[in-house]
């Protein structure tokens, strides 16, 4: 079986490398996905779930009540992959909001799904020998839909993903930084939450050469920039926390000072009370960084759902059996779902 894993892995790898396509764009993915799926003779394929998602239902030929679901990202990033590796992605999405983009599966969600097919692959070849049934769920835009979309986790969820057959359990995986070869696992939170920011600076255009007749953002912008960095001195290192400006435009050219700047960036916690804490410090950040007589709105747009799992370890495959050693300690214990509205915090810089 492991053999036959293997081969399954390799072959959905290889064809999940030729089609990284980001957020909300998973046509060809998808399509991939469903054709796979369906080869495999499963009792149900569904598509089109939160856009892309698709949804493979496997009844196992032994009697069980259980339903076990097994899920994997599918989306890829807007990087250039510059590894040199001959299966290097070379894709270009022109279309995208703000692009051109070159792509990569950056994060890993190549390797997710290909995990996943090859889990249906090996599983579908012993069903008979299954009791229950299992959920294969492909979801798309775990990166995040672009402003003004919406799909991913809990849209799949609310357009009945999971309702029919309800899961009695979920397991999921994230490619990391371990030893290959090993899987780790621990108590408590293992994903953080994640939230999307936009802070938008409105200052007043003038040209470059009188600046003192316009109001310029961009010091602001670069303020907060640096000042998100203090935040890691303000939140216990137990409770690791990240707040990333990811990327910053403006409207205009070299030598024009703009009118407006706006900054995107994530916030991730592993606990669940932090992430309002965050984005009170760094609403007061936008308020109080500098005072450039300009003007900083700040959006929060919904984050997405801490994930929890079980106790911490790293198990190499070759010695399972062997004392387990722990690698990072549990957080304290958190709410394990969110889905807020999306906030908005209009500030003055004085």
């Amino acid at each position: 079986m492991v053999k036959t894993f293997a081969d399954a892995l390799m072959s959905a790898e290889a064809d999940a490398l030729c089609n990284p396509e980001l957020s909300n764009r998973e046509v060809n993915t998808a399509r991939l996905i469903t054709d796979h799926l369906t080869s495999l003779d499963l009792d149900e394929v569904r598509t089109g779930i939160s856009g892309h998602g698709v949804v493979g239902v496997l009844k196992g030929g032994r009697p069980g009540v259980r339903v076990v679901a097994l899920r994997a990202d599918m989306d890829a990033l807007p990087v250039k992959e510059d590894s040199g590796e001959s299966f290097a992605s070379t894709v270009v999405d022109e279309d995208y909001p703000g692009g051109p983009f070159p792509l990569a599966p950056a994060c890993g969600h190549d390797g997710h799904t290909a995990m996943l097919l090859g889990a249906a692959t090996v599983l579908a070849g012993v069903r008979e020998q299954l009791p229950g049934t299992v959920l294969f769920i492909f979801q798309p835009a775990e990166e995040g839909a672009p402003a003004g979309e919406s799909s991913g986790a809990k849209q799949m969820i609310d357009e009945g993903a999971c309702d029919d057959p309800a899961p009695t359990m979920v397991f999921g995986m994230h490619l990391g930084p371990l030893p290959s070869g090993y899987i780790g696992y621990r108590v408590g939170n293992q994903f953080g939450a994640s939230g999307m920011i936009k802070i938008v600076l409105t200052g007043q255009q003038v040209h470059g050469s009188t600046p003192w007749m316009g109001v310029d953002p961009m010091p602001a912008a670069g303020a907060i920039t640096v000042g998100v960095g203090q935040f890691y001195r303000q939140v216990s290192a137990f409770d690791p926390i990240t707040v990333t400006i990811g990327h910053i435009e403006d409207v205009g050219r070299f030598n024009i000072v703009p009118d407006t700047v706006t900054l995107w960036g994530t916030i991730r916690c592993s606990v669940e009370e932090d992430m309002a804490d965050i984005q009170k410090r760094l609403t007061t950040l936008a308020e109080q960084t500098a005072a450039y007589n300009c003007t900083a709105e700040v959006n929060y747009l919904p984050r997405y759902t801490i994930s929890r799992s079980g106790p911490t370890r790293s198990c190499p495959p070759s010695r399972a059996s062997s004392a387990p050693r722990r690698f990072s300690r549990p957080r304290r214990p958190s709410a394990t779902t969110t889905s807020p509205n999306s906030s908005t915090s209009t500030a003055t810089c004085t």
